[in-house]
């Protein structure tokens, strides 16, 4: 199936991942999340993917956040959340980081590595913005680790991304390794959710 590009910005789409998303919000599981990755933020952080600004809230107040989003129907929603919470927003895919090399100290990523065109490269991207010894906070949707799981998102994937601009059954970590990271935490969530750190290796360009 060919890629959609959020460059081109859909507005039903964003309009109906906020109704969603607000309505996602009042979940526990959802603010865990949110609190754990975005809450537990160092120094400069990078967003990637940030949608309509769900994770904004979460930056602790003290942080230097800038955040990144192709699609601009979903920047037009995020930009009151990123004035309220003094996120710097940019217009940009995560698979051309408009950033110098080693400029950030923290880069997130919740739900994103799922829906982007090319996830091998925006985590090259990633990791070429982080710091040597920068971290990758990350939630995402990832490949099952159990054969029916696997069968069901391959069967699923289509009519998923259609619905909800996200494949189900990526195989993210290995996309994480392959770019260069080190995954130093790891938790399973329900589904085939999971919530992590990764590491840009000390010396690593």
């Amino acid at each position: 199936m060919e890629p959609v590009s959020a460059e081109r910005g859909h507005r039903w789409f964003a309009a109906g991942y906020e109704r969603r998303g607000r309505k996602n919000e009042d979940t526990e599981y959802a603010k865990s999340i949110r609190t754990r990755v975005a809450g537990g933020v160092t120094g400069r952080v990078l967003e990637i993917g940030a949608g309509t600004g769900f994770n904004f809230p979460y930056y602790p107040p003290a942080s230097e956040v800038v955040a990144t989003e192709p699609d601009p129907e979903m920047v037009k929603r995020a930009e009151p959340r990123a004035r309220e919470h003094g996120v710097e927003l940019r217009p940009a895919p995560a698979e051309r980081l408009p950033f110098p090399d080693s400029s950030f100290d923290t880069v997130v990523s919740t739900g994103v590595l799922c829906a982007v065109d090319d996830p091998a490269s925006a985590l090259e991207e990633a990791h070429r913005v982080l710091r040597p010894g920068g971290i990758l906070r990350f939630s995402e949707h990832v490949r099952g680790a159990r054969p029916l799981r696997r069968l069901w998102q391959r069967t699923t994937d289509p009519i998923h991304y259609r619905m909800f601009r996200c494949h189900i059954g990526r195989d993210t970590l290995r996309a994480m390794r392959g770019a260069g990271f080190e995954i130093e935490e790891l938790e399973h969530l329900q589904h085939a959710d999971v919530i992590g750190i990764a590491r840009k290796p000390d010396g690593a360009s």
